[in-house]
């Protein structure tokens, strides 16, 4: 799945959504696109890079999750 299709469903209201592995630099491009305001700071941990990325858009607050190494990447609403 794409960036843009979780984006989709998680806004229909679907709890969160997987998507295919790309560059930050590229997440970060896409959802300002998508009107997301996006907190260029993104956290990470240890040498398997997993990572959090807020951004939020109409006042609702989401996050981009995943793990560089394992290459899983998740788009969520966030609690």
């Amino acid at each position: 799945m794409k960036l843009f299709e979780a984006v989709d469903d998680v806004l229909k209201g679907k709890e969160k959504a997987s998507f295919d592995m790309v560059s930050l630099d590229n997440i970060i491009n896409d959802l300002d696109y998508m009107g997301f305001e996006v907190d260029k700071e993104i956290e990470t941990n240890g040498w398997q890079v997993d990572f959090w990325l807020m951004c939020s858009k109409d006042g609702v607050d989401y996050m981009v999750s995943g793990s560089l190494y394992y290459g899983n990447f998740i788009f969520s609403k966030y609690q």
